[in-house]
């Protein structure tokens, strides 16, 4: 995932889980505001209905057009994007498969709730677009872009060139678990004092748990990208993978490249074996923080505030965490 602060770019990847139901009775629908199904039709507006669609799309031009588009010109920089092979190609699908986002609305109203009862972070404006990158959101503080061609569907046949493990998470279902780490992400950045494996491991923990109070009907192996099977396989072989981090004394490691093997999107972990998901070591985080919370009677939100995931190593003795 890549993240920066005003604008933050989260690229997120991509499993299935069921957005329908909500945790919360009085959840009120967000509205998806539907670039991709308006900007192929720029052309043809007048004036004044040119006026009307940059001052309702200003936002998707500040986070997301100025960035890949150095003209001025905001009607230039529209119809650009608007003839870009990207837009024509993927515009017939997204509009198949998206012609109603009701359920999409209704399960982002929740998290907007769970997100409010939780914390004082307000839920950003949501836009949908179509976005030729490998970034599948694009957030800062107010504004939110979801790439509705990166959901499409592992079976999408534009997707047969990718590795097995993005293709399977590149579901409608996703968008729920992408949004949530997206917000949460991008305002509560990782900040390294150590900048270990293990702070990472405790960091994105902190993330994973504060998300299962927001997004409806969580699911772990949803959350984490791995597959069913490969999530049973984590449960069976916990203790191991916790013995093999110990043996290869890596848990408090700060090379980028070992960091890198334990926590980004791949394969498998190398580091373990190849029956092992990749990001392996940000499940056993999440492990680690559930041990925590239960000792201390903690809450996510509130080690996320304080960044008290940069004492990982008292956190790591605190939960007793064992791998069991």
């Amino acid at each position: 995932m890549l993240l920066k602060k005003l604008p933050t770019i989260a690229l997120i990847f991509l499993l299935g889980a069921t957005l329908n139901s909500c945790q919360h009775t009085k959840c009120q629908p967000v509205s998806i505001e539907r670039f991709d199904r308006d900007i192929p039709r720029f052309a043809q507006l007048d004036s004044t209905e040119r006026r009307q669609f940059v001052d309702r799309y200003e936002p998707v031009i500040d986070l997301y057009l100025n960035m890949v588009d150095t003209i001025s010109d905001q009607y230039a920089i529209l119809e650009n994007f608007a003839n870009r092979n990207s837009t024509i190609f993927f515009t017939p699908e997204v509009e198949k498969q998206y012609a109603d986002v009701s359920d999409l609305e209704a399960t982002l109203g929740c998290e907007a709730t769970a997100l409010s009862e939780k914390s004082e972070i307000a839920f950003p404006r949501i836009f949908s677009a179509i976005i030729p990158y490998n970034q599948s959101i694009l957030v800062d503080d107010s504004t939110l872009i979801i790439g509705f061609n990166h959901y499409l569907g592992s079976d999408y046949e534009a997707y047969e060139s990718f590795p097995e493990y993005r293709r399977a998470f590149k579901t409608r279902a996703k968008i729920a678990y992408d949004v949530c780490e997206a917000i949460l992400k991008s305002h509560y950045p990782y900040k390294a004092i150590a900048n270990t494996l293990l702070e990472r491991m405790v960091y994105e923990g902190v993330v994973a748990a504060a998300a299962r109070e927001i997004v409806p009907n969580f699911d772990e192996a949803t959350y984490f990208s791995i597959t069913p099977e490969k999530y049973q396989w984590c449960t069976d072989n916990e203790s191991k993978l916790w013995a093999q981090l110990l043996i290869d004394d890596d848990l408090y490691s700060t090379d980028e490249m070992t960091k890198t093997r334990y926590l980004e999107p791949a394969p498998c972990t190398t580091a373990f074996t190849n029956a092992s998901p990749g990001m392996a070591c940000r499940w056993i985080g999440l492990k680690i923080v559930e041990r925590y919370l239960k000792a201390v009677d903690d809450s996510p939100f509130e080690m996320l505030n304080d960044a008290d995931y940069q004492d990982s190593q008292n956190i790591l003795i605190k939960s007793q965490y064992d791998g069991k």
